[in-house]
């Protein structure tokens, strides 16, 4: 985990000179709440709540819902959308 978003704005600032940038990350929310992956996160949910309009951003942001028992087998799927293809079942079970 990045502990600053430098490297991600060194990219970004480095997009300048195309005519249509288009930057593209795919993360985690990560351990630490100050760090770049949380702060992403944080933007993602303000966009898709409405609360903070950006219609140059597009995020998922993969999770269960409030009130779902996240020990519940049944709910790892939610969070988990490439269960079975880049993580098993057996392993996110064996987690728990």
């Amino acid at each position: 985990e990045h502990p600053t978003d430098a490297l991600y704005t060194t990219m970004l600032t480095g997009m300048g000179a195309r005519r249509q940038p288009l930057m593209w990350a795919i993360t985690t929310a990560g351990y630490n709440i100050e760090g770049p992956c949380y702060d992403k996160r944080r933007e993602v949910i303000e966009m898709l709540n409405g609360s903070v309009p950006n219609n140059e951003l597009f995020g998922v942001i993969y999770t269960v819902d409030e009130g779902d028992d996240w020990t519940d087998p049944k709910v790892l799927e939610k969070a988990n959308p490439n269960i079975g293809v880049s993580v098993y079942r057996d392993f996110l079970l064996s987690q728990q």
